[in-house]
């Protein structure tokens, strides 16, 4: 290729992956550079006697079905095409160096609350999740192949266990702090 300005203006690119005798096995089409380019960094390609190859075809999903036609080092011998220009293995190497970075970096260290974390949102006052599934599921299906079934405690009969469809929202009604005797409080 004369020029990288040539490689981006092409319309098709794909990557061919060739067997040890240098016959095509498969290729993969994409329609833009970056994703060319993505991919190709993805399977950490090397130039090795002036072919491109990836080295750890096992680790990508999309080479592994290759795997028997790897040459004896283990790596697959791909061929890169921008339309119908092959595209050598050094300026492969050259277009995935020369590849903008994507702004920023590490995001910041504690700016603000971490996603998925904290309160439940707005209802977070009214529905407590009480963790009974087990005990509910462990006192109404006892085993199949069980002769003698245990009693359980009474209070972990079903009839007992709290639920959070049954929960009583919190209130002012329903407060400890209305009912407390030793700070201070309200008086009536």
């Amino acid at each position: 290729m004369k020029r990288h300005v040539e490689t981006a203006l092409a319309s098709r690119f794909h990557v061919t992956v060739l067997a040890r005798s240098g016959a095509v096995v498969s290729s993969f089409e994409f329609t833009t550079l970056p994703a060319l380019l993505s991919r190709l960094e993805r399977w950490h390609v090397v130039v090795t006697d002036d072919q491109l190859a990836a080295p750890y075809p096992r680790y990508s999903p999309s080479l592994r079905t290759f795997m028997q036609h790897a040459r004896t080092d283990g790596s697959l011998r791909i061929n890169v095409y921008a339309a119908s220009t092959h595209i050598s293995g050094d300026e492969a190497l050259d277009l995935i160096a020369g590849r903008p970075v994507a702004p920023g970096g590490p995001p910041p260290f504690r700016d603000g609350p971490v996603k998925g974390t904290g309160k439940r949102g707005p209802y977070r006052f009214f529905r407590r999740r009480i963790r009974t599934a087990d005990s509910h599921r462990e006192g109404s299906y006892p085993d199949d192949g069980c002769e003698d079934v245990p009693e359980l405690r009474a209070a972990r009969n079903r009839a007992n266990l709290p639920s959070g469809r049954d929960d009583i929202p919190r209130c002012r009604t329903r407060s400890w702090k209305a009912t407390r005797r030793h700070q201070w409080r309200v008086h009536k």
